[in-house]
Order: structure tokens, then C-alpha cells, then sequence
């Protein structure tokens, strides 16, 4: 955790976001170097879900949109089932409700999540089910691939969509 505490300060010195509200005498021991977060703008987002994608790459990119609509890490993401996901008719609303599993010290966090529109229509499309992933690997190779022909500034990441939701 103070890894990634580290990072997101860092970053949010870096951006200028304490610049009004500077953070004293914040010391954290040396931890090893983490990824920056990386926050895609709206205007990138909905850019990534209306480009036209080699076949193969489509559910790649239908994933890392679902797993940023409901701020998922790769390892929470592949828990994602028919059983995590239910329909409430009286509120119209689809709801993740999960244990996270990223970190071990988070396991008895649960993750509840309404689905967006976005996410709703991801998931529909998919009838029912989320755009599975075979390893992270794969999909790490087709997110680059993806975030190149995207024209972004660094390589997507599956990471990303996490920060990008959160932020």
C-alpha cells in the first residue's frame, strides 16, 4: 500500500494538484517503483469505444471499458460472472456485487458497483457476461496494440482503466 500511496502522491504533486493544498512533512519509506496513474480523458474514452477494431481486438477493448466503468483491477475484473451481476426491475439497475481479490489484504472488501449505461451495453452485448480474458498477457499485448492505433500518449494498459474510472 505505501507503494502505491507513494505513487499517487507523487502524481499528485506532479500535477499540480497540491499546489493549493501542499502536503507537510509526508515522509513514506522507500518502496520500489510503481506505475503512475494514468487518467484517460472522456474525450479518449468514448474515442476508444467507437473505433473500428480488427475483430480480434474488440473484446479487449470491451473489456478494459467494463473493467474502467466499474474501476476493476485484471484480477477483480476476471471474477466477473453471471452470479456477481443481478437485475433489480423495480430500480432498472444491473449491480456487481463481489469480494475484491487484488491484494490479499483487501479480500473482505466487497465491491458493489451499478452498472453505467456503457457498462450495461457491454454487458448485454456480451449476452449477459463480460468479455472474457484468456491471460494477462494477451491482453496486455492487445491493449498496446489497441492504445497505439488509439494514438495515446503511453501504452493502455489494463491497469489503466482502473485509474482512469477512479479519477
Amino acid at each position: 500500500i505505501v507503494g502505491h500511496v507513494g505513487a499517487v502522491l507523487s502524481w499528485a504533486v506532479a500535477e499540480g494538484y497540491l499546489a493549493e493544498h501542499p502536503a507537510r512533512e509526508v515522509s513514506l519509506p522507500a518502496a520500489p517503483d510503481t506505475a503512475q496513474p494514468y487518467n484517460l480523458t472522456g474525450a479518449e474514452v468514448d474515442r476508444l469505444e467507437k473505433m473500428d477494431l480488427p475483430d480480434h481486438l474488440i473484446p479487449y477493448r470491451d473489456a478494459w471499458l467494463l473493467a474502467r466503468e466499474l474501476c476493476l483491477h485484471h484480477a477483480d475484473y476476471l471474477q466477473l460472472s453471471r452470479d456477481t451481476v443481478t437485475y433489480n426491475p423495480a430500480r432498472e439497475v444491473y449491480m456487481v456485487s463481489m469480494f475484491r481479490k487484488k491484494q490479499r489484504s483487501g479480500k473482505k472488501i466487497r465491491i458493489i458497483n451499478v452498472l453505467s449505461g456503457r457498462a450495461r451495453r457491454i454487458w448485454e452485448a456480451y449476452g449477459g457476461a463480460a468479455p472474457r480474458l484468456e491471460s494477462y498477457t494477451s491482453t496486455r499485448k492487445a491493449l498496446a496494440q489497441i492504445g497505439q492505433l488509439a494514438g495515446l500518449e503511453r501504452t493502455l494498459q489494463f491497469g489503466h482503466a482502473r485509474d482512469s474510472g477512479i479519477f
